[in-house]
């Protein structure tokens, strides 16, 4: 899968290659995706909102999400697959 940092993929391609982790649209999907996950444990936390608790392992599971975002997760949300 291209992981595109567009505009610098031309001709300073090398020379930002170790960025493409931090600023390509894949890292924004992801860090994305754990801003939501972390949302959806926040809300389930407060007091006023009873219809939506989590146990422990529940919250591990929905955290366990990012350790397997794959590329496939990424054309998911494209929606390319």
């Amino acid at each position: 899968m291209d992981h595109a940092l567009s505009p610098l993929d031309g001709r300073y391609a090398s020379s930002v290659d170790s960025l493409r982790p931090y600023f390509s649209e894949e890292a924004l999907m992801h860090a994305r995706v754990e801003v939501e996950i972390e949302y959806f444990i926040a809300l389930s936390e407060l007091p006023d909102v009873r219809e939506l608790r989590l146990n422990a392992a529940q919250k591990k599971a929905l955290r366990a999400i990012l350790d397997r975002f794959s590329d496939r997760d990424i054309a998911e949300i494209r929606g390319t697959m």
